[in-house]
This record gives C-alpha cells, structure tokens and sequence, in this order.
C-alpha cells in the first residue's frame, strides 16, 4: 500500500502529514479501493488519510 501511494505521489500526506486536501482525497479514495468492506465501516467516519493509515495499522499490529 505504502508503494501504491509513493506511485501516486501522495505519500508525503501519511508521512510526514502533509495538510493537502486533494492529495488527502487521493489517499482516502486508494485506501478504501485497497480494504474490505467491514474495515471500511470501521474507520470510514476518519477525517484523514493520515488518520485512517494509523487506524489501520493499529488494527494489524503483529500481521504479516
């Protein structure tokens, strides 16, 4: 995942948290296209793409 948003340039929204509303579109629009549905519901209320990557790495902690 962290690939596909360097591909797109929006990386620097995620790390180190760039405050860019379009980039953070793109963020939000890939991160929803790449997780299920029940992680969707979960963390779809975030107002960041930043936020939502923290939530899902919270959330897989310990997977591989």
């Amino acid at each position: 995942m962290e690939v596909l948003l360097e591909i797109h340039g929006v990386w620097d929204v995620i790390d180190p948290g760039l405050d860019d509303v379009k980039k953070n579109n793109i963020v939000k629009g890939l991160l929803f296209q790449s997780i299920s549905e029940d992680l969707i519901l979960q963390i779809g209320n975030l107002k960041t793409g930043r936020e939502m990557w923290e939530a899902i790495k919270t959330r897989n902690l310990g997977a591989k």
